[in-house]
């Protein structure tokens, strides 16, 4: 096994690195996967070299803060292979007029559930998706793509109709959509 002379870095900080994208934010499983244990993230929370943000979440306060933490915060609970949907994921891509007052996530069939329980906990409507889907990321975020999205609007919401049709044109309007694009079943 190479020794951190070798110019490996130590586990601790490859997960800083790795998390610096989504806001600095990771999870338990993420920092164990990669050989750090609980004890040591406490240990560190007390020194100050992390903080605890929820159950299972952690932020390193070195990483630069991102707009959209609590989506993130959100999506890493749900579990591996789980993304921003619906309104949350056209939000953030700023598509549409929504405001969403929930985090729409939704996980891969099948993946493991994380910390966040199934149906509306603090805000968050979280459900498993129909068939698998690609995961898209915008501002560190994992979203579903923008067809996805805005058929799981359609389908897992109450937008009206011409919010959808709105976000449809705005879409299209952008390049993101093709002309004839009609909303999935």
């Amino acid at each position: 096994m190479p020794s951190y002379k070798q110019n490996k870095r130590p586990p601790f900080e490859k997960l800083l690195i790795g998390a610096a994208d989504r806001g600095g934010l990771f999870t338990t499983s993420q920092a164990e996967e990669m050989g750090i244990s609980r004890q040591l993230l406490s240990y560190h929370v007390k020194a100050g070299r992390l903080e605890r943000i929820g159950q299972g979440i952690y932020r390193s306060p070195y990483a630069p803060e991102s707009k959209h933490e609590d989506v993130i915060a959100r999506v890493l609970a749900a579990g591996p292979e789980s993304v921003a949907a619906g309104p949350t994921a056209l939000d953030i891509r700023d598509i549409g007029n929504f405001a969403p007052d929930k985090v729409y996530v939704m996980r891969q069939p099948g993946s493991p559930h994380g910390t966040m329980p199934s149906e509306h906990a603090g805000g968050t409507v979280t459900f498993d998706a129909p068939a698998p889907f690609k995961v898209e990321y915008r501002d560190g975020v994992p979203c579903e793509g923008v067809a996805d999205a805005i058929t799981t609007t359609s389908h897992k919401t109450s937008y009206d109709t011409d919010q959808i049709n709105e976000a449809i044109a705005d879409a299209i309007r952008r390049g993101l959509l093709d002309k004839n694009f009609k909303v999935g079943e």
